[in-house]
């Protein structure tokens, strides 16, 4: 599965341990969880269809529904059929904003810090 580049995915893989911070979630497990969360964050009325998901991650909407359909299975999201669009849907589940709050906090923890030796000295 390849992403679109970001600075925020440039400043991610360069300036972390992500192994260490990543040993409870998979990197592309979050990367996904984040941007359902960013969409939903700015577009709050709108519902998140996965093709529109895929649109935004630069990704083919049949990877997507795996990497997604494996996230359901671990409880972190919901996807379900719009019957009235036709089309399907994710939701961020209550375990996935927890387990995304803990993998940010440990991230920006990281960036207050000004290195990726906090975490290895952690």
């Amino acid at each position: 599965m390849e992403l679109k580049h970001h600075p925020e995915e440039w400043f991610f893989l360069h300036n972390f341990d992500a192994d260490r911070v990543f040993n409870t979630i998979q990197r592309a497990d979050y990367l996904i969880l984040y941007y359902i969360k960013m969409e939903a964050d700015q577009h709050p009325e709108q519902t998140i269809y996965l093709a529109d998901l895929a649109a935004v991650m630069g990704l083919k909407i049949t990877e997507l529904s795996k990497a997604v359909e494996k996230l359901q299975d671990k409880g972190l999201v919901a996807w379900k059929t719009d019957r009235e669009a036709g089309r399907t849907y994710v939701e961020l589940s209550s375990k996935a904003v927890v387990q995304s709050s803990y993998t940010h906090l440990m991230l920006t923890s990281n960036a207050a810090a000004g290195s990726s030796s906090w975490i290895a000295a952690a």
